[in-house]
């Protein structure tokens, strides 16, 4: 639509339906290419700096393929896989969900052209499948509340639990329904109970799409888990008020078994092992604390991350702001808001959890609707 295109090219209205792009380059560089509207419906467009953009749900990941490797990219079942992140199934791709997004469209996009996603989603959809990334909750979280996303392994590591939240699930009919293999049927039926049956038979049958599960512990590496199937959970409810529970079971598990770096990030987090960790007496010690220095003394970065940026999200602002305070042995002299901001912010940094970012992005609305940046 006109008012989309006005979005992403950022045009200035001049009069009525009138709009202006203003271009500007360096001199002695060559020219920006001319910026272009996307389709109906949308599709890949350039924008006013001259960058072909390409939106990811129109960007096929079974059209990857490895440079001079004269596979048939399209040909999905050979063995291995000939496509770059079927090859890697059980491999370290590195800490960035940038570098996984590019694993899955290597050599499908145009050098010069740019995927263009949600890096704050904790999903990406592409035209024939969807890329998953979980951030496994911190098993050393001392203060033993509950996480957003509590994911954990089951069944040695061939299942894992996934949430969706409920808007975006749609009751099974949303896109990203589809993209997980699920399709509507008997519309009448409102409850999610009463779809579980068609749901399950909508598994049956060959998924139109690939979901690719990508892992990591805390901050470490995201690890290739591969291609999996998503399914409603047969033994307890899967509606958990604005979220909603979905089994991934792991498709590869014939090479993900044999891999060392996917069994240890599963291990500790298996459910039939994770309940038989038990703190350390120091671990302990420091949690009953009253002592402010010793309060977070043995806490975890991840995990204070996560807990803080709930806070903001939930509206507890002036709480998560005394926290980070505290966290940083700040003099009650030293104490202000703009002070507690840039605590908060500098313990917010350097993650890409989906709940951070949007803690970070409300905190800064925050400080700039209070005037004080």
């Amino acid at each position: 639509t006109q008012k989309d295109a006005v979005r992403l090219l950022k045009a200035k209205r001049v009069v009525g339906d009138t709009f202006l792009i203003t271009q500007s380059w360096i001199m002695n560089k060559a020219e920006p290419a001319i910026p272009s509207v996307p389709e109906e419906g949308g599709g890949p467009y350039t924008d006013k700096s001259g960058v072909l953009r390409m939106p990811s749900h129109f960007v096929s990941i079974h059209n990857a393929t490895i440079q001079n490797s004269g596979n048939d990219a399209n040909n999905n079942d050979d063995g291995n896989g000939s496509t770059p992140w079927k090859r890697l199934t059980g491999k370290a791709v590195g800490r960035s969900k940038e570098k996984c997004v590019k694993l899955l469209v290597s050599n499908v996009i145009p050098s010069n052209a740019t995927l263009e996603y949600n890096p704050r989603s904790g999903f990406v959809p592409f035209q024939d499948g969807i890329a998953l990334f979980v951030n496994m909750p911190s098993l050393s979280d001392k203060r033993k509340r509950r996480p957003t996303y509590p994911n954990e392994w089951l069944e040695d590591g061939q299942i894992l639990t996934w949430y969706i939240r409920d808007k975006e699930w749609g009751d099974g009919k949303s896109d990203i329904a589809r993209l997980l293999g699920f399709s509507s049927h008997a519309e009448d039926n409102n409850s999610i109970s009463s779809n579980t049956s068609t749901m399950e038979e909508s598994l049956s049958s060959p998924p139109s799409s690939s979901i690719v599960l990508f892992v990591r512990n805390i901050n470490g590496d995201f690890i290739n888990c591969g291609t999996c199937a998503a399914s409603l959970p047969e033994t307890e409810s899967s509606n958990m008020g604005k979220l909603i529970k979905l089994h991934l079971k792991l498709e590869g598990w014939s090479i993900l078994s044999n891999s060392s770096q996917f069994m240890s990030m599963v291990q500790p987090y298996d459910a039939s092992t994770a309940s038989a960790i038990t703190p350390t007496t120091n671990d302990t010690i420091h949690r009953i604390s009253t002592s402010t220095n010793e309060k977070y003394e043995n806490s975890d970065e991840a995990s204070d991350q996560e807990e803080l940026a709930r806070m903001v999200i939930e509206g507890n602002i002036v709480g998560a702001l005394s926290i980070a305070l505290d966290m940083s042995n700040t003099s009650v002299k030293k104490r202000s808001i703009v002070a507690g901001i840039g605590c908060l912010k500098n313990k917010l940094t350097k993650s890409d959890n989906e709940d951070v970012l949007r803690a970070v992005e409300i905190l800064d609305n925050a400080a700039e609707n209070l005037g004080l940046f």
